[in-house]
């Protein structure tokens, strides 16, 4: 294979190349011979030499360039003879002319030829060949021959070293320049360096543009590596300088109607700013905030058009706020945009409100119909619907105050249905409009909530109720607002030159809903699965006790019946609940009390989740997680893995192969993470558990993998058909079951004893649990110690199949004698009085109890 470094000399002079040398020259060069370096010729009819011709010629170019002696220019192609290499060096004042050719050789192999046109001599003073084998030979005999050219041309030695770069800033892109001429991009080594002082220069394409990192002298010496280290900043001090000032200059204006132009400016600066990160990628925190605040901005812009035409409301003053609110998704903190907006629909929801207050005041049930229908249109369209009841409800009431006939329809003042109905949005409605100049001439802020129904205290200052005229502030701030009666106040912050100070004091209802104010009730129940904690009581089989909280107090167990609750908005919470083997993930909610009314919160909670990975599983293997198979994939490293969710709680991991199994209990909370590796589990030997249907097929058995065993190799069975050729075991919570197979189908049973048998061994005790059929017909299923030649009569079954015995014996009498929580080796065997005796398989360890 070609050696990596003409990889960097091809890079490194194709810029040189394409960039050329202009046809005069001035200074210090216009003392230079001038030279030019015509592309190699590839005369072999195949274009893959192609490469080869163009990375020779690259070299050429590169190592005369860095001699410092000759003014270099590249052509494509000279003519051909003596003649137009004469006319060609007059014409252009060319003091040399290099030219090279590869072609096909008689003999075999590829030519490669360069010479050197002297003008001063009239003639081609210089050529020499060499002979590559093929095209894997030909770069480095190229490489010989530009170097053994240029030497006999210069009378210089042509020597070559490497300089190796370390990068221990961060991880960007960057340009390599040696000696002024682009070397390539992010290179960790320039490998073929003339030798000699070489000035290496990094430079990066960053915000600002080109901007060079890093620039250093280095001593080449041929045959060596050279090493420099240089460091890319995340961001450079003028950097830093414009990306603070761009911030400072938008806070600055944030809260500034009159500043939206030049804050539209530098939001859209400070974006470009982050376009390609690729000189510095840790960056992209800073390109996260940027693209946050510009989203910020338009809703911010949304709230300064808001409060500035706050007494004649518009739905379209959401639009573009709106459109960020429906792509929240592509910003670093949708929560925070879906916030910041949500505030401006209910707070334009809440305008409508009052301008249809004070055009009820006016008896003008038109208009207030209309605004009751821009403030359903902002709920359904922005906020999800949630006072779309309301919002109908009003407007179905004033229809209907619209068909009545007589003067009392269109005489608010006199009509006491309406005012029942609307005295809340009325009143606030009119006190709102009546601020209107104040607030204007930046006399007052007002202090709007969505509630007008409640009575506001603000830094220890009564107000009747809301909407209320405050001091104008020339600083942002923030308030402590408490409705009169409640035990929790509300944060409000409030921007400098702030018009409107908007309270989100929960959906106040109003209509039906809103008349009178009697406390309600909560009554709060949870179901876990199949376990109902209700106001029935606690089941008698519940494991857990689940509790319950309001607004933060005390928590009580559940089921639970909170009274003398105000009307209003609430907050339930329930901490998560352990049952059993499971976590229970619990919930926050927000709840609106009626006046009046029972609250009835039943909710189901949901098994928490958690996730975890298991590696080092047996190929071949069975994963059980929580008694449920899930499928290992294979790793990068090629071992069997898995990686998923699981139900939080108490955790079981069961592998099996074969008759081992390793296992391990953890516990995980929710949103845990856990890591686990077959290798460190405990291992044990055991028999599968799940129950099979005894006297049928192998098939039959439910799709259980039991242990197998194969016999020994009989050499000469007495019985033709007698021989075992393999059997069995597997169980379920009372019985064992066993199977033996033979050979050339079913046995042929003798008119004399013959016995199936399971023999267990431990701590040197054998015991055969055997059913015998004597010579007179009758059945014997017993126990026969063969430590102590005793024979003991027990209760067992069997079944005799085409080529099978089956035998099934009770764990009761097993557990007698073994420890069945410990391995035990078992085999199976068949004995008959005429027959041989070694009829037996090997025995296998295996683990009966669990």
């Amino acid at each position: 294979m070609r050696p990596s470094k003409l990889t960097f000399s091809a890079c490194f002079i194709s810029v040189i190349i394409a960039a050329g040398c202009p046809p005069f020259a001035f200074g210090e060069d216009a003392t230079k011979p001038h030279v030019a370096v015509v592309r190699f010729s590839n005369e072999t009819g195949v274009a893959s030499y192609d490469a080869a011709c163009k990375a020779a010629t690259d070299t050429l170019s590169l190592t005369l360039t860095e001699l410092g002696r000759y003014r270099v220019q590249s052509e494509e192609k000279s003519g051909s003879g003596e003649d137009a290499l004469r006319a060609m060096a007059e014409e252009e004042q060319l003091d040399f002319i290099i030219f090279g050719k590869m072609s096909k050789s008689d003999a075999g192999g590829i030519e490669c030829v360069l010479s050197v046109f002297d003008r001063a001599k009239g003639k081609t003073a210089l050529s020499q060949s060499r002979k590559a084998a093929g095209v894997l030979d030909i770069f480095d005999t190229t490489d010989d021959l530009v170097v053994s050219v240029l030497e006999s041309m210069t009378g210089t030695r042509i020597g070559f070293g490497s300089i190796a770069l370390t990068n221990s800033g961060e991880k960007g892109s960057y340009t390599v320049l040696v000696d002024g001429a682009a070397a390539g991009e992010d290179l960790a080594s320039l490998d073929k360096v003339l030798n000699g002082r070489r000035t290496v220069t990094i430079v990066q394409k960053r915000m600002l543009g080109d901007r060079e990192i890093a620039k250093s002298s280095v001593e080449v010496k041929e045959g060596e590596t050279a090493e420099l280290t240089f460091a890319v900043p995340l961001l450079m001090d003028d950097e830093k300088r414009k990306v603070e000032g761009l911030r400072a200059a938008i806070e600055a204006g944030w809260d500034d109607a009159g500043a939206i132009g030049e804050v539209d400016a530098k939001t859209a600066e400070l974006s470009s700013l982050f376009g390609d990160l690729s000189y510095s990628p840790k960056l992209s925190t800073y390109k996260d905030e940027a693209t946050q605040l510009a989203g910020e901005w338009v809703l911010r812009k949304a709230r300064l058009a808001i409060e500035g035409s706050a007494w004649e409301p518009k739905v379209e003053l959401l639009d573009a706020a709106g459109a960020v609110y429906a792509g929240a998704k592509a910003y670093p903190d949708p929560p925070k945009i879906r916030q910041d907006f949500e505030e401006e629909a209910r707070l334009v929801e809440t305008l409508f409100e009052l301008e249809a207050g004070k055009a009820l005041g006016e008896g003008d049930l038109g208009k207030g119909l209309e605004c009751y229908g821009n403030a359903l249109m902002v709920s359904t369209r922005y906020l999800g619907g949630k006072r779309m009841t309301d919002y109908a409800y009003a407007m179905t009431m004033l229809q209907s105050f619209q068909d009545q006939a007589g003067a009392a329809a269109a005489n608010p003042q006199g009509n006491q249905s309406l005012k029942t109905v609307f005295g809340d949005a009325i009143r606030a409605g009119q006190k709102f409009y009546g601020m209107q100049e104040q607030v204007a001439a930046g006399k007052a802020s007002a202090l709007v909530a969505s509630d007008f129904g409640k009575a506001l205290s603000v830094n220890g200052g009564d107000y009747a109720d809301a909407p209320a005229a405050m001091e104008p502030a020339a600083e942002r701030r923030t308030l402590s607002v408490q409705a009169k009666g409640e035990e929790k106040p509300i944060a409000v912050t409030a921007a400098a030159k702030a018009r409107l100070l908007f309270v989100q004091d929960g959906f106040a209802p109003f209509g039906k809903v809103a008349l009178g104010s009697a406390p309600g009730t909560i009554e709060v129940s949870v179901d876990l699965g199949s376990s109902s904690f209700g106001l029935a009581g606690f089941p008698t089989s519940a494991e857990a006790s689940p509790v319950v909280s309001l607004d933060g107090g005390d928590a009580v167990e559940l089921p639970h019946l909170f009274e003398s609750v105000s009307s209003g908005g609430h907050t339930i919470r329930i901490p998560d609940v352990q049952a059993g083997d499971e976590l229970y993930a619990g919930l926050e909610e927000n709840v609106t009390v009626e006046p009046g009314k029972r609250l009835v919160f039943d909710r189901r909670l949901s098994v928490g989740h958690a996730t975890i990975h298991v590696d080092g599983i047996p190929s071949g293997s069975t994963l059980l997680i929580d008694g449920e198979e899930r499928s290992p994939v294979a790793n990068p490293a090629g071992e069997m893995a898995f990686e998923g969710t699981v139900d939080a709680g108490t955790l079981k991991i069961e592998v099996s192969l074969s008759n081992k199994t390793w296992y391990n209990d953890d516990y995980l909370g929710i949103n845990g993470t856990a890591i686990y590796s077959v290798k460190r589990m405990p291992l044990r030997y055991s028999l599968q558990k799940r129950s099979i249907r005894f006297r049928g097929k192998e098939s039959d058995w439910d799709g259980i993998d039991p242990i197998f065993t194969h016999a020994r190799e009989v050499l000469e069975p007495k019985i033709s058909g007698s021989q075992i050729t393999g059997g069995c075991i597997c169980k379920d919570a009372n019985n064992l079951y066993i199977k033996i197979d033979f050979s050339n189908g079913k046995p042929r049973w003798a008119p004399n004893i013959y016995n199936r048998r399971l023999i267990l061994i431990q701590n040197g005790r054998a015991m055969e649990f055997q059913v015998s059929m004597w010579d007179n017909g009758t059945l014997h299923p017993g126990i026969w110690d063969r430590n102590y030649q005793r024979y003991q009569a027990i209760l067992g079954m069997y079944s005799d199949g085409p080529s099978f015995s089956e035998l099934q014996f009770p764990l009761s009498y097993i557990s007698q004698y073994f420890d069945l929580s410990k391995p035990i080796r078992a085999s199976l065997g068949f004995w008959i009085r005429t027959g041989t005796d070694n009829n037996e398989t090997p025995p296998v360890n295996i683990i009966i109890g669990k």
